[in-house]
């Protein structure tokens, strides 16, 4: 039997005593090293088994980012119908916006810049085109109301507009729809240029590729 000494009153104490003899003060039991063997090979093993046991539940069961499934992705072709007021005959709308957007300054500034919508507009046997900014001034007279057309790495070009009914600055109509039908059907990216009140010409990039059509 070992014998040590009292941490309160400098006492001789046997180790498997409970407390002092001489004061009552409780004797503290040491761990040994049977106990911080027993620790390292028994509990720890076990305490990380169980740990990694449950973070592997975790997963299966709320699974991970990676494993999400992608969303689809929205179409380029913007598909719309409506019904004329006055016809009864079925209006049909495509659109496509540019790839890019230009930043105005005041009033026509916005945050993420304003972007060009192309749309043709299918009624009966008639087919238009007209482009639509977001926010902006488009220089459109009444006698000259062109804009520019690069269709890939060709030459720039220079196609007619025409003004709406309802002299909107920030819509231009195409002379010749069916022609920018048939560029659209190549699937070719190709850039437009427009002028802008006191902010000059603003190109913008589109990419046409799974026009749906009207058939």
């Amino acid at each position: 039997m070992a014998v040590g000494k009292c941490k309160e009153c400098g006492g001789q104490v046997a180790s498997s005593a409970k407390a002092c003899p001489h004061c009552g003060a409780k004797v503290k039991k040491s761990v040994g090293i049977l106990g911080w063997l027993f620790v390292l090979l028994v509990v720890l093993p076990i305490a990380w088994k169980f740990g990694t046991g449950m973070g592997a539940a975790d997963r299966g069961q709320y699974g991970s980012a990676a494993s999400a499934p992608a969303k689809p992705e929205k179409p380029a072709w913007e598909a719309s119908e409506f019904t004329d007021s006055m016809t009864d005959e079925k209006v049909r709308l495509l659109k496509l916006r540019s790839d890019n957007a230009t930043l105005f300054d005041f009033p026509y500034n916005q945050a993420g810049g304003s972007y060009l919508t192309i749309t043709f507009r299918k009624k009966g046997g008639e087919l238009d085109a007209y482009m639509v900014i977001d926010k902006g001034q488009m220089l459109c007279g009444v006698r000259e109301c062109d804009f520019s057309v690069r269709i890939g790495d060709g030459d720039v070009q220079t196609w007619s507009g025409a003004r709406s009914t309802t002299n909107d600055s920030d819509v231009i109509f195409v002379m010749e729809p069916r022609v920018l039908e048939q560029v659209v059907r190549q699937q070719i990216p190709f850039r437009i240029g427009i002028d802008f009140y006191q902010a000059g010409t603003r190109a913008f990039e589109f990419s046409p590729a799974d026009y749906p059509g009207f058939d």
